[in-house]
């Protein structure tokens, strides 16, 4: 079942015109107030948010990149250090192979 909206967001009945002036009244009130809400203009609050929305995505790009590159370098990293231990194992099984004869006689 569905909540009845606010008192400030139902109609009134206009019974009298001096009812409805205190309504324009408030109205304008509420008008007044909610634009002290944006000192620089609703135009430049939306700009903010724009200009905000652009600089979270712009830094989401940045970071998924940094990570992606991260990433290849670490892998490229890796990829470096298997080499070097496999060349250093071959270097090594080929010193004893020499060195105990087997080959280069």
């Amino acid at each position: 079942m569905a909540s009845a909206p606010p008192s400030h967001n139902r109609r009134k009945e206009v019974v009298c015109p001096c009812e409805m002036k205190q309504q324009i009244e408030q109205m304008i009130e509420d008008v007044e107030n909610f634009s002290k809400a944006f000192p620089e203009g609703i135009d430049k609050h939306r700009q903010f948010h724009e200009a905000a929305t652009a600089a979270k995505n712009a830094e989401k790009e940045f970071y998924d990149s940094l990570k992606t590159e991260v990433m290849k370098k670490g892998v490229a990293g890796i990829f470096a250090v298997i080499v070097i231990i496999l060349g250093l194992a071959l270097t090594g099984l080929g010193h004893e192979l020499v060195s105990n004869g087997v080959i280069g006689k």
